[in-house]
């Protein structure tokens, strides 16, 4: 939600365009979504999970304001998209991404994060014991104490 301004008309997009040009910054552009929710989908370890967030104050950034989230069932096409998403990135254990559902149901892929993702919902505790033991694993897999032998008498 941060850094986005909605412009609907050529006038103001003219508007921003000139703030943003005497502010040695960049912006991008993308085609608005009229949205019916937000869906989040997790990958940690060999758990995934669905999260949808439904704005219940009417405002067009889903993340301000009131929402409702309601964990959803893992639909298998949003599995094989975490799935390709962790396969894109060499394997990752700990993936997410965000996409917008429209309107009319068609679906948007607007965000993906790998370790850095934000957890959400009431299971928030959950997620991070199993990152935490996705990392133990990788760690005792990966990081191998040398074996110390006692010394020769």
């Amino acid at each position: 939600g941060l850094g986005k301004v909605r412009v609907e008309t050529p006038g103001s997009f003219q508007d921003l365009a000139s703030v943003v040009a005497v502010s040695d910054q960049y912006c991008t552009v993308e085609e608005y979504i009229e949205a019916k929710y937000d869906l989040h989908v997790f990958k940690i370890g060999s758990n995934y999970k669905a999260l949808m967030r439904k704005s219940l104050t009417g405002n067009w950034k889903t993340n301000v304001g009131q929402s409702i989230l309601e964990e959803v069932p893992v639909q298998d096409k949003h599995k094989g998209w975490i799935d390709q998403v962790s396969q894109m990135f060499g394997g990752l254990a700990l993936c997410s991404l965000e996409a917008v559902v429209a309107k009319d149901g068609k679906e948007y892929i607007i965000e993906v994060n790998d370790c850095a993702m934000g957890l959400l919902g009431e299971s928030q505790e959950e997620d991070r014991r199993n990152i935490a033991e996705v990392v133990i694993k990788e760690m005792e897999l990966r990081c191998n104490p040398p074996v110390v032998l006692p010394p020769k008498p």
